[in-house]
């Protein structure tokens, strides 16, 4: 069934900054996946085709290869100069390249090549019907996964982000606005970090 499309303004920032330090030697993003896209594009064309209001990509490692796969898309780049000090550094260009007017801030990783676009309008009809002090997260069974929308009262909190520990310690402080959203979707288990979840996540797809 198809979820009906958010009534606010979703900024996506997807982090794809990092270093692959696990894929021996590959960048992980730039790797095959449906057809002759790569990781990277497919990521970003369901994040073009779903409710989201913008697309901003925070590149760093390897970022000329991956400025090639997404010339043609209707995407913003920022390039993350710290990115070796941890994924909240992608995080926070991510949103200061958003500005102050969305109503929520949708945070995915680059490496989410099967994510469900209604999985992301579920997520961001939540943070409308909620408010703008919601975090929506997406689960199945008894796992939450990623994307993650925290609504725009917590642009702040995620400015403020630091380590590699992404927006983690933001969600735990505000488990009373976390809002865990049910979908059927194995997407949002995405981990793409090793050359054997590489072709699992193959198999799966």
């Amino acid at each position: 069934m198809a979820v009906a499309p958010s009534t606010i303004s979703i900024s996506a920032i997807v982090v794809a900054a990092g270093l692959s330090s696990r894929m021996g030697g590959k960048s992980k993003l730039l790797l095959p996946w449906a057809g002759k896209r790569t990781i990277i594009e497919a990521t970003v064309r369901i994040l073009l085709d779903s409710v989201v209001d913008e697309v901003i990509v925070v590149i760093g490692h390897d970022r000329e290869r991956i400025l090639g796969k997404l010339e043609s898309l209707p995407v913003h780049t920022v390039i993350n100069e710290s990115f070796a000090d941890g994924l909240s550094t992608s995080i926070v260009r991510g949103v200061e390249a958003a500005g102050q007017t969305p109503g929520g801030y949708l945070i995915a990783l680059g490496d989410m090549p099967a994510i469900e676009g209604n999985t992301i309008a579920a997520l961001c009809a939540q943070i409308a019907r909620a408010g703008s002090g919601a975090i929506a997260v997406p689960a199945k069974g008894k796992r939450r996964g990623h994307p993650v929308v925290f609504g725009r009262d917590h642009r702040e909190g995620l400015l403020a982000l630091s380590g590699d520990k992404g927006a983690r310690g933001l969600i735990e402080a505000n488990e009373n606005n976390l809002h865990e959203v049910a979908v059927d979707d194995v997407g949002i288990f995405a981990d793409i970090d090793t050359p054997e979840a590489y072709a699992e996540a193959l198999r799966k797809a």
